[in-house]
């Protein structure tokens, strides 16, 4: 999203954008508990990855489907979320899924939420891109309610844990993961292993708050900053682990970019960033307090930095600062 150069357009866009949250309060009732509406999430889809090339398609409640895919048992699991307009096919998925899928330790499941993420919106205008916005946001309760009913789906069917589940979030997709965990933990009294936000989508509507993604939301919430200054959450302190990458708000991106990962930002940094520690050991985090956790490009002079992304230990918690440099 481009910044507004100018105070009218900037003012314009405000307006715009609470005459749109307005329109949503009948959808948002002054109430505590987050909607129910299982029968909404028909469009999410679920495909598990074997390899790379291999896409089979996991319908919720369908066991012939479950059979047929040959999901391994008792086995790490993780699920791809991206955020606005996202696909099947949109960047983060298709390469993290590249990156992940293949390995024997791990099962990788891509969640598809295009029909409810905006992407079948036109936002050819600041109009049509503030309309799409809300009503993507309207919809993540509902998408995170049925990723809820697919993970106990899961546990009961195909003998995965709550506590082997990671869902791997970036964007607009962390209020998903947020609201899936929290509805996990309402109905079946357990939350899941991990939730990964990767520059979480920054606070646009009060309503938010009953989504977001924050502390209690799975037994690790793992929180990455990369463009808190831009579109992504400015909040401190939403996770158990909260890493902030070289200071947490730009971040180094080419101006060409790389035939491997794509087109860089400050946000999609996140995504890739997270992708190359799976390959590389060179990145790691040192703990932070105060005003370093927003250090541009500090050294690591702890004496005992970790390792971020998946290799993480599974018993570190606090908050890091991460210095790290263009991907090649």
């Amino acid at each position: 999203m481009r910044k507004v150069k100018n105070l009218s357009a900037s003012l314009s866009l405000v307006c715009i954008c609470w005459l749109g949250v307005l329109s949503l309060t009948s959808a948002f009732p002054q109430q505590q508990e987050l909607p129910v509406s299982p029968s909404d999430g028909e469009g999410l889809k679920f495909y598990y990855f074997p390899t790379p090339d291999q896409q089979m398609e996991i319908v919720y409640n369908d066991l012939e489907s479950l059979n047929a895919s040959n999901i391994k048992p008792a086995t790490k699991t993780i699920f791809l979320l991206d955020g606005f307009t996202s696909t099947a096919t949109s960047p983060m998925n298709t390469y993290t899924k590249n990156n992940f899928s293949g390995r024997a330790d791990v099962n990788v499941i891509l969640v598809d939420w295009g029909s409810l993420s905006g992407a079948e919106l036109s936002i050819g205008t600041p109009i049509e891109m503030v309309f799409s916005y809300l009503v993507a946001f309207a919809n993540c309760a509902t998408a995170g309610d049925r990723m809820a009913e697919f993970f106990q789906f899961l546990r009961v069917n195909g003998q995965i844990e709550f506590s082997d589940m990671t869902v791997i979030s970036h964007s607009l997709g962390c209020h998903v993961a947020g609201a899936a965990g929290k509805r996990t933990k309402a109905l079946f009294g357990e939350r899941i292993g991990r939730i990964v936000g990767l520059d979480p989508a920054f606070q646009v509507t009060p309503w938010e708050q009953q989504i977001r993604l924050q502390i209690g939301d799975a037994e690790a919430v793992e929180i990455y900053h990369t463009n808190r200054d831009g579109v992504g959450d400015s909040n401190l302190a939403t996770g158990d682990i909260t890493m902030f990458v070289n200071g947490g708000a730009d971040q180094p991106c080419k101006e060409e970019d790389s035939e491997i990962i794509g087109k860089c930002s400050s946000h999609s940094y996140s995504w890739q960033l997270y992708n190359f520690a799976l390959n590389n050991d060179t990145v790691k985090a040192c703990p932070c307090k105060g005003a370093n956790c927003l250090c541009k490009r500090c050294s690591l002079d702890c004496s005992d930095p970790v390792r971020i992304g998946w290799y993480i230990p599974s018993d570190v918690r606090g908050s890091f600062y991460v210095s790290a440099g263009p991907m090649e």
